[in-house]
C-alpha cells in the first residue's frame, strides 16, 4: 500500500511504498531511502521531521540509520555501519558523516574487513550523500553453520524447540513428544520420543559443556540427559497457566521454567529475581534467556514486550509496534548486552548489540518459527520450524 509520507523522512508531497519486508521513501531531493522493517525502531528517529517542514528556525535534527550499504555507480558496494545525518529546518540536507566498514562484493554478502574512515561528503565530488550512488540494505553474513534438518522428513509430532552446542558446531531440535534430532557435533543422550508424556514437551536448554540437555513439558515436567542434573520440577505442582520455556544457570547447576502468564520457577543454584506471575498482561509470555552471570533473565511475550529482572538490561521490545505474526521466542548475546526476538513467520528484531545477519520475514514457509538459538559468539543465530526446517544466519 502507499501512504503519505508524513511520518518519515519525505516531504508531504512525496510518496512512500511500504511492503512486507522493506519501507522505500522516494524524495524528489534526496533520492531513493531503503529500510528494512527490523528496523522500525530506527524509523523512529525519523518521526517530527516533517514538523521542520516550514520553519527555518527549527534546531537542525541529528538522525543515525544503521546499517546501510552503500552502491556507488561503479557497481561497487560498501556496508555503512553509521550514517550520521542533519537537517536544516526546511528539511535541506546540511551535512552528514558516514563511517564506512566492509568492502562488500554484492548487497547480501560481505567479505574481509575492510578499512574504516569517515565518508563526508565526497561520493563523485558531490556533497549530497545520495548523488554517487543510492544507500540500500547490505546484510552481513552470520557464522551460524548449516549442519542438517527434519525439514522434509517425516515427523510423529511437530519440533518445539532447539538449542546449540558450546562451539557452535552443531545443534539438537527438540519435538513435543520428547523427540531429538542432533546435527553436527550434538550428541544424542537420549529422548524421551518413546515415553507416554502427560503433557507435550515445550522446550528444551542444553548443558554448559554440551555434553546433556534437559526437556521441559507445559506441565513442568523435567527430563534430564547426558551430565544434566535434575534439581526439581513443577510436574507435580498445579500450575495458573501452563510451561512455555526455560533456561539454565550457567554452571549448568539449576534452571529456571517460566510460565505463560510470567510466572517464575526456580530450582537448584537458579535464583529468583522476579516475575510477571501478578502483573496483567497484554499477551502472554512464550519464551526465556538468562544473562550470562546467572543473576537474572528476560522474559519475552508474544507480542513483543520484554520484561526485565535482576542484572538483565532493557535494550528495546517490539510491545508498541504492530506485529505481522507473533512473537515465538528470543536469545541473547554472550555479553548480555543485547537480544534478538523471532516472530513465527521468522521476522528478527534485534536489540542492544545484537546484529542483524538476516531473516526469513517475507518468505514463503512452509511451517512456522517456533524457536531460535544464537552462536556461541553472538555472530549469526539459527532459526527452526515446526516440521524441522532449519535457517541459518
Amino acid at each position: 500500500m502507499d501512504f503519505r509520507a508524513r511520518s518519515w523522512s519525505c516531504r508531504e508531497s512525496d510518496w512512500c511504498f511500504m511492503c512486507d519486508d522493506c519501507m522505500v521513501c522516494r524524495c524528489r531531493q534526496y533520492g531513493e531511502l531503503v529500510a528494512r522493517k527490523r528496523h522500525t525502531h530506527y524509523w523512529e528517529r525519523w518521526r517530527d521531521l516533517d514538523n521542520a517542514e516550514s520553519s527555518e528556525q527549527h534546531q537542525p535534527a541529528h538522525r543515525s540509520v544503521v546499517p546501510f550499504g552503500l552502491q556507488l555507480r561503479s557497481g561497487r558496494y560498501f556496508r555503512i555501519d553509521t550514517c550520521d545525518l542533519r537537517w536544516r529546518g526546511n528539511l535541506e540536507l546540511e551535512s552528514w558523516r558516514c563511517s564506512l566498514g566492509v568492502d562488500c562484493p554484492s548487497t547480501t554478502k560481505c567479505e574481509g574487513v575492510g578499512s574504516t574512515g569517515l565518508y563526508a561528503g565526497l561520493i563523485l565530488g558531490s556533497t549530497d550523500p545520495f548523488a554517487g550512488g543510492s544507500l540500500i540494505p547490505v546484510i552481513p553474513n552470520g557464522d551460524a553453520g548449516f549442519y542438517g534438518s527434519q525439514g522434509g522428513k517425516p515427523l510423529n509430532k511437530p519440533i518445539v524447540g532447539m538449542a546449540s552446542t558450546r562451539d557452535s558446531g552443531g545443534y539438537w531440535e527438540a519435538a513435543s513428544d520428547g523427540g531429538i534430532f542432533n546435527y553436527g557435533d550434538a550428541g544424542f543422550y537420549g529422548s524421551a520420543g518413546a515415553v507416554p508424556l502427560n503433557k507435550p514437551v515445550v522446550g528444551m536448554a542444553p548443558t554448559p559443556d554440551g555434553g546433556g540437555y534437559w526437556l521441559v513439558a507445559s506441565d513442568g515436567g523435567i527430563f534430564t540427559y547426558g551430565d544434566a542434573g535434575f534439581y526439581g520440577s513443577a510436574g507435580s505442582i498445579l500450575l495458573n497457566k501452563p510451561i512455555v520455556g526455560m533456561a539454565a544457570t550457567p554452571d549448568g547447576r539449576g534452571y529456571w521454567l517460566v510460565a505463560s502468564d510470567g510466572g517464575i520457577f526456580t530450582y537448584g543454584d537458579a535464583g529468583f529475581y522476579g516475575s510477571a506471575g501478578s502483573i496483567l498482561l497484554n499477551k502472554p509470555i512464550v519464551g526465556m534467556a538468562a544473562t550470562p552471570s546467572g543473576h537474572g533473565y528476560w522474559l519475552v511475550a508474544s507480542d513483543g514486550g520484554i520484561f526485565t529482572y535482576g542484572d538483565a538490561g532493557f535494550h528495546g521490545s517490539t510491545g508498541a509496534i504492530t506485529l505481522n505474526k507473533p512473537v515465538v521466542g528470543m536469545a541473547s548475546t554472550p555479553d548480555g548486552g543485547g537480544y534478538w526476538l523471532v516472530a513465527s513467520d521468522g521476522g528478527i528484531f534485534d536489540y542492544g548489540d545484537a546484529g542483524f545477519y538476516g531473516s526469513m520475514g517475507g518468505q514463503i514457509l512452509n511451517k512456522p518459527i517456533v524457536g531460535m538459538a544464537a552462536t556461541s559468539d553472538g555472530k549469526g543465530y539459527w532459526l527452526v520450524a515446526s516440521d524441522g526446517g532449519l535457517f541459518a544466519f
